[in-house]
Order: structure tokens, then sequence, then C-alpha cells
């Protein structure tokens, strides 16, 4: 199951059994192995609330969220505010204002804890006019803590088990089609053969600034270097707005689409963090065989040069990209026509279209 249907469902479980006028379940969640201070990113999920709404909380308030104080002590796995700051300090704290800003009076929290380790937290909220969570209520959220801990640690395990980071190499290695799996950030997390090679081909034969593209390339893996360069050039058009990318270079031309891993969007505050798969796909450009036999003639020089050419390159343009003379481009065009058999520049191109 998708990450977010565990809490989302104790979410609205919550709400239905036990009164609660809203939710929000501040987890935790990562890539391999359970919680651990390295690997510990916390994501967080609310029902009932407009994004707009909780957006200061998570900018601001949280900081004065009493129960953030407590959470990595050892104290019992549940607290009211009342139980914490009392009545009277309740109406007067600083946090409790802000809840009433947005409608709410009383909330009452539960912490996931493995042993030493906080999982995550349920914070239940209540209106004035619902009135505060009772003792008998508290005990009760304390008695199902130890099984919502329990399902929770379970969860982890399968979606580490079932993720994509750990079985990307069986989906998808022997494809033909270039995958690549990528964070919200858009930093390749695995990529196949399939991926590398295109890519590769494509900052080799394109028009890529290398500028701009090198950002974050630093620590990558050598063989998806060329592929976070391509995906950083296109930038939330990778995401956005795959089905325009159309990359033509010289024989082949390929496309870009994306696929969200899990459906939510990260548009509003209630989302959590999800991975993308994105597909490259090639299609040959170019179909006469006298015309792919005399390509494979030309030097790797030569294939570079023609490259820029078909992406519309002066001669001027290709020489400063190449790092060459003005004087050397037009020796390798006459050398290219020849192998090719034309006459111009035109002729060229009219047959590699």
């Amino acid at each position: 199951s998708r990450s977010t249907a565990f809490p989302r469902d104790l979410l609205n479980l919550f709400e239905r059994q036990f009164h609660a006028s809203t939710s929000l379940m501040i987890y935790s969640q990562q890539e391999t192995g359970r919680p651990n201070k390295n690997s510990l990113r916390y994501n967080y999920i609310i029902r009932n609330l407009d994004p707009e709404q909780i957006r200061p909380y998570f900018n601001e308030w949280y900081q004065y969220d009493c129960f953030n104080q407590i959470r990595q002590k050892k104290l019992g796995p549940v607290f009211s505010l009342t139980q914490l700051l009392g009545e009277d300090a309740r109406r007067e704290n600083l946090y409790c204002r802000y809840l009433r800003s947005i409608g709410l009076a009383y909330q009452a929290c539960i912490f996931l804890r493995n042993g030493k380790e906080h999982l995550g937290t349920i914070s239940l909220f209540r209106t004035e006019k619902e009135g505060d969570f009772s003792s008998r209520e508290l005990e009760l959220y304390e008695a199902v803590e130890p099984f919502i801990t329990q399902r929770y640690l379970q969860m982890v395990e399968n979606n580490v088990f079932m993720s994509l980071p750990t079985h990307f190499n069986e989906y998808f290695s022997d494809l033909d089609i270039g995958v690549a799996l990528l964070d919200n950030n858009g930093r390749i997390l695995k990529a196949n053969r399939s991926f590398s090679e295109y890519t590769s081909y494509i900052y080799e034969h394109g028009t890529i600034e290398e500028d701009i593209v090198t950002r974050g390339t630093a620590d990558i893996p050598a063989d998806y270097v060329d592929g976070q360069k391509l995906l950083n050039y296109f930038g939330s058009k990778v995401f956005h707005r795959p089905e325009r990318i159309r990359i033509e270079c010289m024989l082949y031309k390929f496309k870009l689409h994306t696929q969200a891993v899990y459906s939510q969007s990260r548009n509003s505050i209630n989302a959590v963090e999800y991975l993308y798969l994105v597909f490259l796909v090639r299609q040959e450009k170019i179909s006469s065989s006298e015309m792919l036999d005399a390509l494979k003639c030309l030097t790797p020089r030569e294939m570079t040069l023609l490259g820029h050419l078909a992406a519309g390159l002066s001669n001027a343009q290709i020489a400063d990209r190449m790092s060459i003379s003005p004087f050397t481009v037009k020796t390798h065009l006459q050398n290219i026509y020849a192998k090719c058999n034309v006459s111009s520049r035109n002729d060229l191109l009219a047959k590699l279209k």
C-alpha cells in the first residue's frame, strides 16, 4: 500500500470514533531500515483543515508548540494541553492563542515511540463547543498507542521491502526505455543503463549549456551525471510538463514522460513527499541506410560537430563551443559533406531530416 494510506486511515478512525474536529499526524519516513537519527525525515498529514490555516503552524508556531518540548523526554505517550498547562494558563498561552485563531481550543497528542526513538505524533483537536478531552479518552489513547506503533513499524518495513529504490534494478534494468527514479528535488536516486546511455548521447550531441546544468552533480554516481545534467536543463518541465519536451539531436529524437509514484499533490500543506519515475523514450530519426552507413564513417569529432550543426548552431557558435577556429570548422564540414555525398549544409540537414 502507499505510505500515506495507513496514516490517513488512522486519522479517519480517530475523527470518527473519538469525535475530533480535525487531526494532524507528523510521522517519520525513510528509504531503508527502521527510523534512526541519520535516516529520519518527518512528513505530515492533516485532515479537515484548510492548508492556509495550518501553514503558519509550520512556518512559525511549530516552535511554540508545547508538545515539542516533551516528545523526546521519557514521559507518557499521551498528553493534553490542559494537562500540561492547566486551564488558566492554557487560555493565556501564546500557542493556545494561535489555535483559537483557527477555531480550535483543545489539543491532545499521542506520541509513537520505538524504545527511545520518536517515530511520530498524532495531534487531535477540538473546538470550544466540543469541549476538552476527558481523562477516560486519554486513557483509551494510551491503551491503543502500542498497537498503533506496532502497525506503524510494520508499515515501515513493508514500504522498505516493496520500495522502488530496493527493487528498481529488478523492474527496469533490461528495458530499452530509459528509466530514472527521482526524489522531489529532481535528484536521480536510481537509473537503468538505457537512461544513462540515452542521456550521454543527448549530452554529447545536443546543445546543453554546461554552466546551467552542473549544479547538484558533485556527489552523484558517475553513470548518472549526464542524466542529472539533462534533467537540470529542463527543470520543472520534467515534473509538470514532460509532454512538451521533445529532444532532437543527430540520428535520434527523444521524448520524456513522468509518473509520480504517489498520486498525492504537493501543492497543499498536507502533502507528503513522493518519488517520480521519469521515462526517456528514443525514436529513430533517420531511416536511410545509405546515410546511416555514411555517418558511421565520421570521426567522433565530426559527429560532435554534426550534432551542433543539426541543432542550428552557426559556424562561429560551433567554433566557440568546440574551442576550435572557424577555419577548422569549415574543414570538418567539407570532410563531412564528402563522406555523406552532399555539397552544402542545407543538403546535409535535409538528409538528416
